[in-house]
């Protein structure tokens, strides 16, 4: 062989073996798309599962987790932020309602009955959040309740009233 031949001979070879390569993954992507269609329709019985389908379900799920974890994160934070900003405009507007019933020589009670529900909420829990952040800076190993877990608490204690 010459010198000049052997490069060219190299790079047939080359590309023999790249469209063989190619061939293959062909063969055996039509292959997969065969299992895939007989795992689909075949007949399970009541007892049996569908291998493929729970794991393309399972990897569907696995996929969209992050996501979804992501988006309820989001949600908590939006959620913890309207009831800040409701117990800031709720306490305002209170106050100035006795300041204003001070003014017109209007006696207030303090502890009118939605007022009162509303402040002992806030307290309960802010309570709860303080004992679980201190709990979690003095011990973060342990397991505690979540800010969720707060927050489906209080409403459960606000529901059972």
């Amino acid at each position: 062989m010459s010198a000049k031949s052997q490069p060219a001979a190299l790079t047939q070879a080359g590309e023999d073996f790249v469209a063989i390569l190619e061939k293959s993954q062909l063969v055996l992507d039509a292959i997969a798309r065969k299992i895939d269609v007989s795992c689909s329709e075949r007949q399970c019985r009541t007892d049996e599962v569908n291998s493929v389908l729970l794991y393309k379900r399972i990897k569907r799920l696995s996929q969209q987790l992050p996501i979804l974890k992501s988006e309820c994160q989001q949600l908590i934070e939006q959620k913890q932020a309207l009831v800040d900003a409701a117990k800031a405009q709720l306490t305002g507007n209170r106050q100035s309602l006795v300041e204003l019933a001070a003014k017109c020589n209007i006696a207030v009670d303090s502890d009118v009955g939605s007022f009162k529900d509303f402040t002992s909420a806030l307290e309960s829990w802010d309570l709860q959040a303080a004992n679980h952040m201190s709990d979690l800076q003095n011990e973060p190993t342990q397991s505690y309740l979540s800010r969720e877990d707060l927050n489906k608490a209080l409403a459960g204690s606000m529901l059972s009233r």
